[in-house]
């Protein structure tokens, strides 16, 4: 069983494939509203790889916040440059310099990306989909039914499913298995 996450930073910055999954749930407000620390997104990201959807109304609630990287920062560019080089995309690139520099969690499914930074920066907490979406659903009690939705979009519309090594795999196989439970109790 996966515990529930305890959040160890200030701070969490979403890369792209978080936010698109999380909008394809079909929850992500809710799930945004759920997580404790700011939650935010790198401006190279929003301005350059979210375009299937607006992230404006999240940022209006103040539920998403744009941070960039500081220009006059050489430590700063120097990361972008190291992590793009590293990694070979850009949008990692910015979100992990952030997330870096202000000491807050990296929330990321790209498993090149989660195994660079915890073998460079073991400090930096490290996030994914199913663990914030875990997180909703053990904090917030949505109906079972909305969360296997929320996880079925995710799969479907965002295109991502679990692998069998992620931490929320028997989580997530123990919620879809569910889903027979209520087609036969109807």
């Amino acid at each position: 069983m996966h515990p529930q996450i305890e959040f160890k930073h200030d701070g969490l910055v979403l890369d792209a494939c978080i936010l698109i999954n999380l909008n394809a749930s079909g929850q992500m407000e809710a799930i945004l509203r759920s997580i404790p620390p700011q939650v935010a997104v790198a401006a190279y990201v929003s301005e350059n790889e979210i375009r299937s959807f607006d992230l404006q109304p999240f940022i209006d609630k103040g539920l998403l916040i744009v941070v960039d990287i500081d220009l006059a920062s050489d430590a700063d560019t120097n990361r972008v440059a190291n992590y793009a080089n590293a990694l070979g995309a850009d949008g990692e690139a910015y979100t992990g310099a952030i997330a870096v520099s202000k000491n807050w969690a990296i929330g990321t499914d790209e498993r090149r990306v989660l195994k660079y930074f915890e073998r460079e920066m073991p400090h930096l907490q490290r996030i994914t989909t199913h663990e914030l979406v875990k997180h909703w659903a053990d904090t917030t009690m949505p109906a079972r039914e909305t969360v296997l939705l929320a996880l079925e979009q995710i799969a479907i519309i965002g295109k991502f499913v679990i692998n069998a090594q992620h931490p929320c795999f028997e989580w997530t196989l123990r919620m879809t298995e569910k889903k027979s439970e209520v087609i036969t109790d109807l």
